[in-house]
C-alpha cells in the first residue's frame, strides 16, 4: 500500500485510534491539537505558572521523548486518576481543548503571528488644502487605580433560613482579578478567622473555574468558590473569611459570610413554634381534661 493510500486509510480511523497509532509510529507524532489554542488554554487554567513550569520545561521534565499522542493519553489519564484532586478538576475540558494542550507541551511555540501587509502605493497629487485647525480638546479624566487586591461577590454572602445540623444549597462566591497583575492563589486559598466555622467550603456550582489552590489568576480573570451554611446553633451566624495570594504585594480579601439557623434547642423550648408549641397545646388540653372530671364527680 502506498504512503497516500496508507494516510487515507488513518483518517478513516476515530480519534483515540489515531493516537494510539500515534504513540506506536516511529516518526513524530500525528497532529491532535492546535498548539495556539493550546498556548492560550495552558494559561486560562492555570497551568502556566501555578501548577506547572513553562510548556517547554514540563515537556523536558516529564514527557522527554514522548509524542504529541502520548502526551495525550498520560494527561486524560492524570485527569480520571485524580478525581478529588486538583488535577480532577479538568475533568471539564472538552476532547478538542485537551488535544490542544497536549499540542502545546510537544511543541510549546505558538505559531508566529503573520507579517503586516505591506503599505499602500500612494500616487503623487495636489497638495492637500490645509487642515482647520482643531477643537481643543476637553481635559483628560482620571484615570480610576485598580483596587490593591482581588474582588469578591457577593460580599457579603448571605444564606437563606437553615435548620440547625443541616446545609444550605451551594452558593457561588466570585473572585475577580481587578489588579493591573496576575496574581496567584495561595494555600490555602479560603481560609476562615476562627478554628471552628459553620461554613464549608465546597466545588462551586457548575460552569465557573473553581479557585484551587496554585490557580493563577490574569488581569481580568474570574474563578469561584463554592460555599455552604451548615449551623451549629440557631439565630443569625456571621463569619469573617479571607482569600490569601501568594504575592506579597496582594493583600489578603476579606469575604463576610452571613446565615439565619432555625430550629435547634432554643426554638423546641419556645411555646411559640416548632416541636415546643405542640407540646404547649398537648398539656393545656390534659389540664382542661382534668377540671371538666372533677366537676362531673360533685354530687
Amino acid at each position: 500500500m502506498s504512503n497516500r493510500k496508507s494516510l487515507l486509510h488513518l483518517r478513516k480511523l476515530p480519534p483515540k485510534m489515531l493516537a494510539l497509532a500515534a504513540t506506536s509510529a516511529a516518526g513524530p507524532a500525528l497532529a491532535v491539537g492546535v498548539v495556539a489554542n493550546g498556548a492560550t488554554a495552558w494559561t486560562q487554567y492555570g497551568c502556566g505558572a501555578g501548577c506547572h513550569p513553562a510548556a517547554a520545561t514540563f515537556k523536558a521534565q516529564k514527557f522527554a521523548g514522548a509524542t504529541e499522542a502520548g502526551i495525550l493519553i498520560r494527561l486524560n489519564l492524570s485527569i480520571t486518576n485524580n478525581a478529588g484532586n486538583v488535577m480532577g478538576a479538568f475533568s471539564t475540558l472538552s476532547t478538542q481543548t485537551r488535544e490542544d494542550i497536549a499540542a502545546y507541551i510537544f511543541n510549546p511555540t505558538a505559531a508566529p503571528a503573520p507579517p503586516p501587509p505591506p503599505p499602500p502605493l500612494v500616487m503623487p497629487g495636489p497638495a492637500p488644502a490645509p487642515a482647520p485647525a482643531p477643537t481643543p480638546a476637553p481635559a483628560p479624566t482620571p484615570a480610576v487605580p485598580p483596587t490593591a487586591a482581588p474582588t469578591a461577590s457577593p460580599d457579603p454572602a448571605m444564606f437563606a433560613n437553615t435548620e440547625v445540623g443541616q446545609s444550605s444549597a451551594t452558593a457561588a462566591i466570585v473572585i475577580t482579578n481587578s489588579t493591573a497583575a496576575a496574581t496567584t492563589l495561595a494555600t490555602p486559598a479560603l481560609k476562615p478567622a476562627g478554628t471552628t466555622s459553620e461554613f464549608l467550603v465546597t466545588s462551586p456550582p457548575a460552569g465557573g473555574t473553581r479557585c484551587v489552590p496554585g490557580f493563577q489568576l490574569a488581569p481580568g480573570a474570574t474563578c469561584s468558590f463554592g460555599v455552604q451554611f451548615a449551623p451549629l446553633a440557631s439565630g443569625t451566624r456571621t463569619e469573617k473569611w479571607t482569600v490569601n495570594f501568594v504575592e506579597s504585594g496582594v493583600p489578603a480579601r476579606e469575604i463576610t459570610l452571613q446565615g439565619n439557623a432555625i430550629g435547634g434547642a432554643s426554638a423546641a423550648n419556645s411555646p411559640a413554634g416548632g416541636a415546643g408549641a405542640i407540646n404547649w397545646i398537648a398539656l393545656a388540653g390534659l389540664a382542661g381534661l382534668a377540671v371538666t372530671s372533677r366537676l362531673r364527680r360533685r354530687p
